[in-house]
């Protein structure tokens, strides 16, 4: 027995009994990220095996992805999740006590990384450039493809080297948003996300422009400012004689007194400021009236007939009635929707309608005016409908408020001739 113990350790101590240890495979190339299976031994109640980093390099393996088994006297180990800086490590195989070691078996890992510089969002302003730039790290180097998801207008890569850039032109707001760079070579990808952020100056929204408005005295009332920016804009108002809270005038049992113009201010300390105002009146209804209409026709031959209108108005708040809207109808379908200003001086406003086809006898026209601004006015509505006869100075209009109808020497000139042309068509 004695004699026996003294032979296994010498034969330990020279690692005679295992003879050369063989470690397999013989050499080892996968991606980051992959499991590597090896094997060594063989392995018996007196030896066993080890397997490390020579050298430790290019660092220790790691313990804790490192687990092995013994199949049929042979000692199986599997190593977890390779790193891309495990690349290039040599393995060796050797007995507990580091004696006996195996030829190294290269590690190869294919791997591609990118790394960005600099800190996701990148914020831009809008209609400028951006570059963001990456580090790239890949095994191998050779055919590396550098693509971006997704793919906004205008923007360049460039990767000629480790250090790619990514360009994106004339920034616009709808380029914000993630995007993720990928590098792909022959074995693997890798990719890196980052985020677009687009400055922008505010704009209001409520109202769209300085407007005009007329509202009731001794009613409660609100005015809002709304305004859309990146970075989100601070509100803040450029009249300090009403109540302003969260981007609203309040007003409280107003007088005419109250009139007057009300401003907002939009602003963000990155890129600057606009104003918005509001002019107000502060009115009894009804604030204006309609009065007075009339109606000329003009027949134009071989061209389309126009309508000549005009009529009274008074504005009770001196200003504030800048525009009628106009609406012509044939009685199916509308057919001119039209702005028309109210003059500067007088209180008559005219235009002249040109309707896209020739008036058609015993067809009723409808006017419909409305001034912008006018409380309490209804819709102003007048009608006119054209002679079915052959008399081009027979009106027929409908019972309350019709216009009058004058028809030019012109336009009556050119009527006879166009129903005369009627008639005889009918003759043939």
């Amino acid at each position: 027995m004695m004699l026996r113990r003294v032979l296994v350790l010498i034969c330990y101590a020279a690692a005679l009994c295992m003879g050369q240890l063989t470690l397999t495979p013989s050499s080892i190339s996968v991606t980051e990220g992959s499991d590597i299976t090896l094997q060594c031994g063989e392995v018996n109640e007196q030896f066993d095996v080890k397997i490390f980093f020579k050298d430790d390099m290019p660092k220790p393996i790691d313990q804790s992805r490192l687990s092995s088994v013994v199949e049929g006297g042979m000692r199986v180990f599997t190593y977890t999740a390779v790193e891309a800086e495990e690349n290039g490590a040599m393995i060796v195989c050797s007995v507990l006590d580091d004696t006996n070691p195996t030829a190294p078996v290269p590690l190869t890992v294919w791997f591609s990384k990118l790394t960005l510089q600099g800190s996701s969002p990148f914020s831009v302003e809008e209609n400028s450039d951006l570059t963001i730039y990456v580090t790239l790290d890949s095994n191998p180097m050779e055919n590396v493809t550098v693509t971006l998801d997704p793919m906004p207008s205008g923007y360049t890569i460039d990767a000629a080297t480790s250090n790619v850039s990514v360009t994106f032109t004339t920034v616009e707001r709808s380029d914000v948003g993630s995007y993720t760079l990928t590098a792909t070579n022959d074995f693997t990808s890798g990719s890196v996300s980052f985020e677009i952020n687009v400055l922008y100056p505010p704009a209001f929204t409520t109202p769209s422009g300085d407007t005009t408005v007329v509202l009731p005295v001794g009613q409660d009332a609100t005015l809002s400012c709304v305004a859309e920016g990146n970075p989100e804009p601070t509100i803040s108002p450029l009249n300090n004689n009403v109540t302003f809270t969260n981007g609203q005038y309040q007003f409280t049992e107003p007088t005419s007194t109250d009139s007057g113009v009300y401003g907002c201010r939009a602003s963000s300390s990155s890129v600057g400021y606009v104003d918005t105002f509001y002019t107000v009146y502060f009115a009894e209804p009804p604030s204006c009236t309609i009065s007075n209409p009339s109606v000329e026709v003009q027949v134009v031959m071989d061209g389309d007939d126009k309508f000549v209108l005009s009529w009274d108005f008074t504005d009770s708040t001196n200003g504030a009635l800048t525009t009628f809207t106009l609406v012509v109808t044939d009685g199916s379908e509308e057919m001119i929707r039209q702005d028309v200003a109210a003059p500067s001086e007088g209180n008559t406003a005219s235009t002249i309608v040109e309707l896209p086809q020739a008036i058609v006898p015993g067809t009723t026209y409808v006017f419909t005016i409305t001034g912008e601004v006018c409380l309490g006015l209804e819709p102003f509505q007048h009608s006119y409908t054209a002679p079915d006869n052959t008399d081009p100075t027979s009106n027929t209009t409908t019972p309350s408020g019709a216009l009058s109808v004058h028809v030019t020497a012109n336009g009556l000139l050119g009527l006879f001739l166009f129903l005369a042309f009627l008639l005889s068509s009918a003759h043939m």
